[in-house]
């Protein structure tokens, strides 16, 4: 006689744990989606802030007439695998062709395609994600030169650091939303328990 209220109390204390973790656990983890989106958005709109100005600076230095177009590169030295090219740039004529480049981008032909390199001869500061040399790269393209020596100037910045920062971010949020769960079960197993007391003892 004394069993069976046992087991439905109890029974009724597993779906109260069961209800009140899921509960938490859907809001924790909406709460980690939107910091990764949040984290994600700001950390593209401020690449794109910095590559916007270092496009619109290299293109202002590669045409300050001291020695026709060229590029303004920082000093080449050793470099370890972590830190391959913070930046490249990129230049092309009037045709689309690329026609000088930094030493950190080792390939041949231009990793913007035309149209974009169109639109920056049109007078817009295009902005394209490209696969470059190092890796995914977010490129600037600006106008440079006046008169009839017109120029584009591409200048990239690499997405690594910032993928691998959301990368860690997202094993954070995963690793606080386990924890979180395990506690919340905990908890409330605990006061489900100490609620049901009194009808246990009736």
């Amino acid at each position: 006689m004394t069993s069976r209220p046992l087991r439905g109390s109890l029974s009724f204390r597993a779906r109260l744990t069961l209800q009140w973790t899921a509960v938490f656990g859907a809001l924790l983890a909406a709460t980690g989606v939107a910091i990764h989106l949040g984290a994600a958005a700001f950390l593209s709109a401020d690449m794109d802030r910095k590559v916007r100005t270092m496009a619109r600076t290299e293109a202002a230095s590669a045409t300050d007439g001291v020695a026709g177009v060229h590029l303004h590169d920082p000093p080449r030295g050793p470099l370890r695998e972590d830190d391959l090219a913070p930046k490249f740039a990129q230049i092309f004529d009037g045709a689309g062709r690329l026609i000088i480049q930094s030493p950190q981008a080792v390939e041949n032909h231009g990793v913007v395609p035309f149209a974009v390199i169109a639109d920056a001869f049109r007078g817009e500061v295009p902005l394209v994600t490209v696969d470059a040399a190092a890796g995914p790269a977010r490129v600037a393209v600006v106008r440079a030169g006046t008169g009839e020596q017109q120029y584009a100037v591409a200048v990239g910045l690499y997405t690594g650091e910032n993928d691998r920062f959301l990368r860690a971010l997202d094993r954070l949020l995963v690793g606080v939303w386990l924890a979180g769960m395990l506690a919340t079960a905990a908890i409330g197993y605990a006061l489900s328990s100490r609620a049901l007391r009194p009808i246990m003892t009736i």
